[in-house]
């Protein structure tokens, strides 16, 4: 594995791997957060343990136009809801774009399962010209309102791999203190320049939980 620092990039023309196809995978052991003693008091200890969900999240950034209405992407998972048909993002409640060139794997609510939880794959030789960016970014779902953190999560992690499955880099989330009062973090990015695609290490966190307050409403 290479271990790209935040803020290294790697050129995806680099021989050493298969770039013409990257899988980032999200993983966390299952992290129940007990209720505090006065709510399971107030329930007659009817009050559940509240899983952390983790969400992996694929931002594509267009070269001039606008991207979608941020506010109309829905994040509410509870309802059902009609995904975007734009393509430019790629999380759980749309699970490709709209070439089918980003693709992601379903969301995993509770981190049960061995490896990657949640992946997205992007086929980099396939996507349109007209996207100058990917960004990747992992979420707590509800972790403000939940009083979630990445300090509260257990073993979680996210890498990206290439087209043979060969891990590149991986981001440790769970052990990192920086990431202790955090709820999103911005994993890293693919970006084009001068005809080539490169892939670039970021690992910056973020205390909000809502990955549409990163971005402005065009880029």
């Amino acid at each position: 594995m290479m271990e790209l620092q935040k803020g290294e990039s790697l050129s995806l023309d680099y021989q050493r791997f298969d770039l013409s196809r990257i899988t980032i995978g999200l993983g966390w052991d299952v992290s129940n957060i007990k209720p505090p003693f006065w709510k399971k008091w107030w329930s007659k200890g009817a009050e559940q343990e509240t899983p952390i969900d983790l969400d992996a999240i694929a931002v594509l950034v267009q070269h001039t136009a606008p991207t979608v209405d941020w506010q109309n992407i829905p994040l509410d998972k509870s309802i059902q809801v009609k995904p975007q048909t734009e393509g430019d993002v790629v999380y759980y409640n749309q699970l490709r774009d709209a070439s089918g060139h980003v693709i992601h794997s379903g969301d995993n609510t509770t981190g049960i399962g061995d490896g990657d939880d949640e992946q997205i794959e992007v086929h980099l030789k396939q996507l349109s010209a007209h996207y100058k960016r990917v960004v990747f970014i992992v979420s707590i779902y509800q972790g403000v309102a939940r009083k979630h953190h990445f300090g509260m999560v257990k073993n979680a992690f996210i890498r990206a791999l290439d087209a043979t499955g060969r891990e590149m880099t991986r981001f440790y989330l769970s052990e990192e203190l920086e990431y202790q009062d955090r709820c999103t973090v911005i994993f890293g990015e693919v970006y084009h320049q001068r005809s080539e695609w490169f892939f670039r290490a970021v690992g910056e966190g973020y205390t909000s939980d809502d990955f549409r307050e990163l971005f402005p409403a065009t880029i």
